[in-house]
């Protein structure tokens, strides 16, 4: 049973933003309070409110393993999608978590990309869709209406 199935006794934590993102347009930011009423759902124990501003923007991706994973959410499994990236200048990746993912202590687990009708679903692919005014298309890939 994978951590986050809720019979499988795991907790899942998830770190959210709060929308204030210091280099994103508005349109490609969900607000706090669209986000945390989304992202609860069956085993999700947590959710940690990040304020996406120069200081977070700027940390290094192992301060974010310490602070946001370990420190913050407490992780004990990391199940992430095959192009995760973290930190600053985006330099962390699943190499990074897989090298320090032991002495952190916790389980890390990656997931292939998901597709639908052959294009990858992604938040890139939602967000063009809305921009086309293409509600359908985001709501195929989301699996809910937007």
């Amino acid at each position: 049973m994978p951590p986050g199935d809720p019979s499988s006794g795991h907790r899942v934590a998830a770190p959210v933003g709060d929308g204030g993102s210091v280099d994103l347009p508005r349109d490609r930011r969900a607000t706090f309070p669209f986000t945390s009423i989304r992202a609860p759902s069956p085993g999700v124990d947590r959710l940690l409110r990040i304020r996406f501003d120069e200081q977070f923007r700027e940390m290094s991706a192992q301060r974010f393993v310490d602070d946001i994973f370990v420190a913050g959410l407490g992780v004990r499994y990391v199940v992430l999608g095959d192009d995760f990236r973290f930190g600053a200048k985006r330099l962390g990746d699943f190499a990074l978590l897989k090298q320090v993912a032991p002495q952190a202590g916790f389980e890390l687990i990656t997931m292939d990309s998901y597709t639908h009708k052959g294009e990858r679903v992604s938040s890139t692919a939602v967000r063009n869709a809305l921009a086309r005014g293409d509600l359908m298309r985001a709501k195929e890939l989301l699996g809910r209406s937007y």
